[in-house]
């Protein structure tokens, strides 16, 4: 779905958003390398708008739903691109009014669709490649057979070659194996420190991928489920306040329930239910993070067996 709406406005000169004077209509194509018949970019002025790639996006998760399908297909992105681009795009005049179109805006939609929708499929050996360069095991050419695919693929020229050349850097590279490593071993400290690390450095290539990983991994490794009662939580949610001072007003907030509350630091989140105010009414807390999860954990349990 991005590939088909990045062929609807990329281009290797400008950027079209911003450009009033120089279009495809008054000379921006002519002399490009990839100014051929079967590309898109020549043939569209302006790209298309934030909304139109959201609304994109909504609408075929809608229809998948009412079709009853567990995912968006290619096919079904191609069916409904036309009818949400066809009166949003401005394109040259003049390929448009010759045959076999002759002004009809939306069957020449449905062709620049299906153009662009070859072009995905001829790239599936460049998206495979910045797969593999995402999880650290492309081999050593990878760049350079991104670059000799890029000669005849605007968008692996403009998309991937850059961004390959960032994940082929032994930073990145040495950050994916680490993360890799302390998923086998379970190692909780070793994937917290990385979390931190990528957490400072908000340049670094794929960061948010990574930090999502990380997060999952943390999720599973430190998920600690207690149900309690609220007479252990007056205890509880003391403790966990005398850890945690800048938490004290949110869990405050839990003795006058029935609550529930979600609280995050950097490496702790805690999901709390409260259920009643008597004695024996139920709480429910869920823990995971980082090490301050399992450090909370030990002080919890504890608490509970003093």
């Amino acid at each position: 779905m991005r590939s088909l709406i990045r062929e609807f406005g990329a281009c290797i000169r400008i950027d079209k958003s911003q450009s009033h004077e120089l279009t495809v209509e008054t000379g921006l194509c002519d002399g490009c390398h990839f100014n051929t018949a079967k590309s898109v970019c020549n043939k569209v002025v302006l790209p298309l708008s934030v909304r139109a790639a959201k609304d994109l996006n909504r609408y075929c998760k809608a229809a998948a739903w009412l079709l009853g399908a567990n995912e968006v297909s290619l096919e079904l992105v191609k069916s409904l691109a036309a009818l949400v681009f066809w009166h949003r795009s401005r394109y040259a005049g003049d390929d448009m009014e010759k045959s076999p179109f002759y002004g009809d805006r939306f069957a020449y939609t449905q062709n620049l669709v299906e153009l662009a929708s070859t072009r995905f499929a001829q790239r599936e050996a460049a998206i495979g490649l910045m797969e593999k360069l995402r999880q650290g095991v492309a081999p050593d050419d990878a760049h350079n057979e991104l670059k000799e695919m890029a000669k005849s693929d605007l968008l692996v020229k403009i998309d991937y070659v850059e961004f390959a050349k960032e994940l082929k850097k032994k930073r990145y590279v040495q950050t994916v194996h680490a993360i890799d490593k302390g998923v086998a071993d379970r190692d909780v400290k070793k994937l917290a420190k990385v979390h931190e690390d990528l957490s400072r450095d908000t340049d670094f290539p794929n960061r948010s991928v990574l930090l999502n990983r990380v997060s999952e991994a943390l999720h599973r490794l430190t998920l600690s489920q207690f149900t309690l009662s609220f007479e252990q939580w007056l205890d509880v949610w003391t403790v966990i306040s005398l850890r945690f001072p800048k938490m004290t007003s949110i869990l405050k907030e839990t003795l006058e329930p029935p609550k529930r509350k979600v609280v995050r630091t950097n490496g702790l989140t805690l999901v709390i239910y409260v259920t009643g105010d008597s004695a024996d009414s139920s709480v429910f807390l869920e823990i995971s993070g980082g090490t301050d999860a399992i450090e909370i954990r030990k002080e919890i349990d504890a608490s509970l067996e003093g």
